[in-house]
């Protein structure tokens, strides 16, 4: 570039006495000088005229700011598109038409503190906006929530907003891992709308929105009197526990109403270290849960299914009412209410979930359905087959089976009236298969403005009831490390 510029410079000074170039100024930071994206936002250019030859004092005063300190490398002269650097000495080889960008005063941001490694922490809170469509037969559910993201970046503090080159600067890449169908509806990372820093104390604030169906594996074995925990799984990709921990020191929950659902108000919040066996890197990650508490209402399941098959398979003593000797007429009965609990069994199948154990509610109906089977082949199957006289016996044969019949229901109601209590004993049974050997903590965030405990304050997640495994008790600090992709520079280093 000297020799190019060297090469041409007589003739240019022999042709003219001035030369106009197009000059952008700028304050130094760690916006990098190359990118087309930081071109377009400096605008547009000053048209100046410079005195040839040209002197490091006319560009300085083109900077426009007297009495400048500008540290010990001075005025950082860029020649434009490329960003080739001029030294002070060579300033005198511009021409008629370059586009130059003058870098001054001193730099906003200290040098990182290579005394701070470790990783950062990152204040998840969340808000849930809405909740719908939990889906049993799908096991998923949509959700639409916002989480804010906080972390201090000490090499930011005191710099101002407008001038932090967000593409240089930390990105927790925050997903959701359990997520079926997720958008996200907030602006990315560096976004003005999204990502805000607060200059006095270097601390950035990311804000996401999603908006979506995430997958939720649910445990049936008490169903319809089942709880579920609806998760939502915060994670980032790719970065360990080395590099990032979440936790959460607040959260808020809109008013929730499903009609076959009852929402807690107060979701559980978990901060977990996965299982290095499950990676393929042998890492283990931070991940944020939070489980909201779901508690279904049965009433649906009990008057729409158990009592209409309760009812089918009641008819069924009607039979009796039909002379013994009349086996046509009997079996027609049976057969009949057999059929028809055989048609409304594949009516309600689509809004039973698929699993491969039985229910509770499918144990009822199978038991309902093989006493009317036991009734059927008593009618029909018995008195042709054995030469057993039913006029005989009918009365006995009446009163045993409606004997059998009235415990099944009364088993049925004494098991249902505790189904309650047993659903909220498996739950937590649930909770501490999922978290009891794994390296985790629970948060207590503050929920609605109720006062939780003191924010960021974490404890055992079952500790009433012991046998947490391995798990742990942290209470994370409030900064962290490392802020920049690239390191800043000190006055005394070459920035270029």
């Amino acid at each position: 570039w000297y020799q190019r510029r060297v090469r041409g410079g007589d003739s240019v000074g022999m042709e003219a006495q001035s030369i106009r170039v197009f000059v952008w100024t700028e304050d130094k930071t760690q916006k990098s000088v190359f990118t087309e994206t930081i071109q377009r936002r400096r605008g547009k250019a000053k048209l100046v005229n410079l005195t040839i030859p040209v002197t490091l004092d006319q560009l300085e005063g083109v900077y426009g700011q007297s009495h400048v300190d500008h540290g010990k490398s001075g005025l950082k002269i860029f020649l434009l598109p490329d960003g080739h650097p001029i030294e002070h000495d060579g300033v005198n080889m511009l021409r008629d038409g370059d586009k130059v960008l003058l870098r001054g005063g001193r730099r906003l941001a200290p040098k990182k503190d290579k005394g701070s490694e470790g990783p950062r922490h990152i204040d998840v809170n969340y808000k849930i906006i809405a909740l719908a469509d939990v889906n049993t037969v799908q096991q998923s559910f949509f959700c639409d929530f916002l989480l804010s993201c906080t972390w201090i970046e000490p090499t930011l503090k005191g710099v101002p907003a407008g001038q932090v080159d967000w593409d240089l600067v930390f990105d927790p890449q925050v997903d959701i891992r359990n997520a079926f169908e997720i958008s996200l509806m907030s602006g990315e990372f560096g976004n003005p709308n999204s990502t805000r820093l607060d200059e006095q104390t270097g601390r950035v604030t990311y804000i996401l929105r999603f908006k979506g169906v995430l997958s939720e594996p649910m445990e049936l074995e008490v169903f319809p009197f089942d709880h579920q925990a609806l998760h939502i799984q915060v994670c980032t990709q790719g970065l360990s526990e080395e590099q990032v921990v979440l936790y959460s020191t607040n959260g808020s929950m809109s008013e929730v109403f499903l009609p076959d659902w009852e929402i807690e108000p107060q979701p559980s919040v978990f901060s977990v270290l996965t299982d290095p066996a499950s990676s393929i890197h042998g890492a283990r990650y931070s991940e944020l849960h939070i489980n909201i508490h779901a508690k279904r209402r049965e009433s649906y399941y009990i008057w729409n299914v158990g009592l209409i098959v309760l009812c089918i398979v009641s008819l069924s003593f009607t039979s009796f009412s039909i002379p013994p000797d009349n086996v046509e007429g009997r079996l027609s009965i049976n057969l009949t209410l057999l059929l028809t609990a055989m048609a409304f069994k594949f009516v309600i199948a689509a809004s039973l979930p698929v699993v491969a154990y039985l229910t509770p509610l499918d144990k009822y109906l199978l038991a309902n359905f093989g006493f009317l089977f036991v009734m059927t082949v008593t009618n029909g199957a018995v008195p042709n087959w054995t030469g057993f006289e039913m006029s005989n016996h009918d009365s006995v044969l009446f009163m045993a089976l409606m004997i059998s019949f009235i415990l099944l229901q009364v088993f049925t109601v004494s098991w249902c009236l505790t189904a309650r209590q047993k659903g909220a004993a498996f739950f937590k049974e649930l909770e501490q298969r999922e978290y009891g050997d794994k390296e985790t903590f629970k948060c207590n965030p503050l929920i609605s403005g109720q006062d939780n405990g003191a924010p960021g304050e974490v404890s055992m997640p079952l500790s009433a009831r012991g046998a947490m495994g391995n798990a742990i008790t942290r209470s994370p600090p409030p900064s962290g490390s490392n802020s920049l992709k690239q390191p800043l520079l000190d006055e005394d280093e070459d920035d270029d």
